[in-house]
């Protein structure tokens, strides 16, 4: 009898610790998602992409011809 409980205690032992391997993975898994999308507007706000306006298609310095 003592070598079934010993037995089933190392069984929920290792489920246990298994358990807590997949919480641990989990929780840094959600936390580095919401820190992504927590992030990503405000960088986008910090450097928003503007479009470029005609005269600054040009390099300095650069003569346009009229052909």
């Amino acid at each position: 009898m003592a070598i079934i409980s010993r037995v089933m205690l190392d069984t929920n032992t290792a489920i246990e610790a298994n358990a807590a391997t997949s919480r641990r993975i989990s929780v840094i898994s959600v936390s580095l998602s919401l820190y992504v999308f927590i992030l990503f507007p405000s960088c986008s706000k910090v450097n928003p992409k503007k479009p470029c306006a005609p005269a600054e298609q040009f390099p300095p310095g650069f003569k346009k011809t009229q052909t």
